[in-house]
């Protein structure tokens, strides 16, 4: 049986890895083809700076028409800005988050340092699906409003206005099919905008396995400074307060077996006999025990009167 743990880490990073950070590349890749490719077929005024594309298609409708009409492209970059910039944050944030979920697998890392990054990547990932919903909508709405063309005499009429490169490669695509590079540029500009769309649920993707991860912590009370959990176990175990380490109780087959305590013998006290007493000698190892001997009383000194009142000292004859 695998380790369940790498296979786990494995699923919840896979999503900025394998999908966040692939559709930020591509992102900005299909955004720079069209433009590329738009840029290529027109001819730069180097005293004016401006870019001429000459559109040599006669409509059928329009006999009198030129056969050729030269316009100058005046290109609305908002739209392709915004778009590299969420390419360019969803790829960062992509990186960030990577790092983020591998810090995160292991559950008795320091609980303020993961708080961190737990924060940093739900916030971020979430700003990167606003934008792009944000982008993708008024990218849109943008590109809906324009003024295109309604037919070939407008096409010399564009003077000084601005359209965005999905507009122009279309227009020319729709007014001249003798413009072959116009069809796949004006589908590779649809797709762009349309990108943004899985970029948003990948970014969403990632916000739940964070998720996943920091449930595993406690939750929402864990992210806002609780205790949360502790990991080392299966069961829950509130932590100490910040700055304060729990050791975990090892299992009782662990444990040392105490030292055992050894006390020193007492030394013999030697006990004296008061007067009266037998004193019995110590047995001998071989012979017989001697009898026991007897101690007189010691004399005691006392002053003694006579019926005289005078001193009578004490004789022992």
């Amino acid at each position: 049986m695998g380790n369940l743990n790498g296979i786990r880490t494995a699923w919840l990073i896979a999503p900025p890895m394998l999908l966040l950070l692939p559709l930020s590349i591509i992102l900005v890749i299909l955004e720079r083809i069209p433009h590329t490719l738009l840029l290529a077929q027109a001819v730069r005024n180097w005293r004016t700076g401006d870019r001429t594309l000459s559109l040599s298609s006669t409509p059928t409708d329009s006999p009198s028409s030129s056969p050729s009409t030269d316009i100058i492209l005046h290109i609305n970059y908002a739209p392709a800005l915004a778009i590299l910039g969420v390419g360019a944050a969803a790829y960062t944030i992509s990186v960030l988050s990577i790092c983020a979920i591998w810090e995160l697998r292991r559950q008795e890392g320091a609980a303020a340092h993961q708080r961190k990054w737990a924060w940093v990547t739900l916030v971020l990932n979430l700003a990167v699906g606003a934008a792009s919903a944000a982008v993708l909508a008024w990218a849109s709405v943008l590109q809906s409003g324009e003024d295109k063309w309604r037919g070939y005499e407008d096409v010399g009429k564009a003077g000084e206005r601005r359209f965005t490169t999905e507009t122009w490669v279309c227009q020319i695509k729709q007014l001249d099919p003798q413009q072959d590079w116009a069809g796949p540029a004006c589908g590779l500009a649809k797709a762009t905008r349309f990108t943004l769309i899985p970029l948003a649920l990948s970014s969403a993707l990632v916000i739940a396995c964070t998720w996943i991860l920091v449930n595993d912590r406690g939750g929402v009370k864990w992210l806002f400074g609780s205790k949360g959990r502790y990991g080392a176990f299966p069961d829950a175990f509130e932590l100490a307060p910040p700055g304060q380490h729990v050791m975990p109780m090892a299992p009782q087959y662990l444990q040392m077996p105490m030292a055992p305590q050894y006390q020193m013998p007492m030394a013999p006290q030697q006990q004296y006999p008061s007067h009266g007493q037998l004193v019995y000698a110590q047995p001998q190892q071989f012979g017989m025990v001697p009898p026991p001997q007897l101690v007189p009383a010691q004399p005691q000194h006392q002053q003694q009167l006579s019926p005289g009142g005078q001193k009578q000292r004490v004789v022992f004859g």
